[in-house]
């Protein structure tokens, strides 16, 4: 392994373990507060604590939250001190046009960059999967519905959609909680896999007569894929951000991962079509066995190499793009401290450079250590000449 992807191996672990352990770094509260009868650890505001009885207490490196505003301390230099006694405060990467700390602000920004970009990159791999070794397996002849059966699944597949952009409304209300959405997605996800596959049983054992309908399920995906591959992204963001009432950090993920699958879902697609006819996939074929088994135990075997490739790769290109719409005012809101945020600030004040040099630091690390991390899988990723299955 070459030295320069250690280090970027080892950079994109420390990032992740700096998310971790964020309450240790920076924040208003203290880490352990000790009084005459107890010991607290991490207390927040809802802590009945009397401070009086304070006898001793551990604050995070950064004493000071990211979201706290105070405009007497605005576009501080980096290593200014705001406060006198002991509530003075350096601030080592100076503050930004709101007087916040712009170091807190970093470090809150790792936790938004890495949740944002996991997030995207994992729903877009699952869309892209399904969609492009569905294409790529069944191409335009081998799926048949009856009328009856492609009027149901339509239907059902129509109803989950209203449901989910009913669902985000409700979340970005603060309606309902991002556990409760979660669950209620993967519910009625589960109950649209049962009645395509239900349907397809009952067309199987000829349940449902009638003539059947060709879908055609390669040309439609190519299709897709070509539409939001030409229209410009930014296009399509702005688009979309006109219909989501409130931006957040599920509406983020869900805005960029709709730019982002197609290219998953083309790579998959070209490796499926470019196996489906080797002898041991032919004999799956006759053997009628259920694609999802396909799937799983003989073409995610021989595909995942590029996949990494494509998840380190695309990775680096969602961080990007989450960090240009925060700066031209269309991705997290103020209030959630972002990368991209904080370089916005320097259209108001030119003059505070720290405000593109630090976050434009840590973005340039992460975009440079996947970069290279994706070249030295792209290198050893080589096409297996042999049948890879997982069981």
């Amino acid at each position: 392994m070459p030295q320069s992807v250690k280090w970027s191996i080892a950079f994109m672990i420390m990032l992740m373990l700096l998310s971790i352990i964020t309450p240790l770094l920076k924040g208003d509260s203290p880490i352990i507060l000790k009084t005459e009868n107890e010991t607290f650890y991490f207390p927040n505001e809802s802590t009945q604590i009397n401070t009086s009885d304070t006898s001793w207490q551990l604050l995070p490196i950064i004493p000071i939250s990211e979201k706290n505003i105070d405009l007497k301390r605005r576009i501080l230099p980096p290593l200014s001190i705001s406060g006198q006694g002991e509530n003075a405060i350096r601030h080592w990467a100076g503050t930004d046009h709101l007087g916040r700390d712009v170091a807190a602000g970093l470090i809150s920004g790792i936790w938004y960059a890495l949740v944002i970009g996991f997030g995207v990159m994992i729903i877009s791999l699952i869309i892209g999967i399904i969609l492009g070794a569905s294409s790529g397996w069944f191409g335009d002849e081998e799926i048949k519905w009856s009328p009856v059966g492609a009027l149901i699944r339509i239907i059902s597949a129509i109803i989950f959609l209203i449901l989910i952009l009913h669902w985000i409304d409700l979340f970005t209300l603060n309606a309902l909680s991002s556990v409760n959405i979660i669950i209620m997605i993967i519910c009625c996800l589960i109950a649209l896999i049962i009645i395509f596959y239900l349907m397809d049983y009952l067309e199987k054992k000829r349940a449902i007569k009638a003539k059947w309908i060709k879908i055609p399920l390669d040309s439609a995906v190519s299709r897709i894929v070509e539409w939001l591959t030409a229209i410009p992204a930014l296009l399509i963001i702005l688009a979309l951000t006109a219909i989501v009432k409130q931006q957040n950090i599920v509406s983020m993920i869900s805005l960029i991962s709709i730019l982002t699958w197609p290219l998953t879902a083309r790579l998959v697609r070209s490796e499926v079509m470019r196996r489906k006819y080797l002898p041991f996939l032919q004999q799956v074929r006759h053997q009628e066995v259920p694609f999802a088994t396909v799937l799983i135990r003989d073409l995610m075997p021989n595909i995942w190499t590029p996949l990494i490739t494509v998840f380190a790769f695309g990775f680096s290109g969602v961080i990007m793009l989450d960090a240009t719409l925060s700066f031209l005012s269309l991705g997290l809101p103020l209030e959630q401290v972002s990368w991209g945020n904080q370089i916005a600030g320097i259209r108001r004040h030119p003059e505070a450079w720290w405000l593109v040099l630090f976050p434009g630091l840590m973005i340039a690390g992460i975009l440079i250590s996947l970069n290279i991390i994706g070249n030295w899988l792209q290198e050893i990723a080589g096409a297996k000449g042999r049948r890879l299955k997982w069981f």
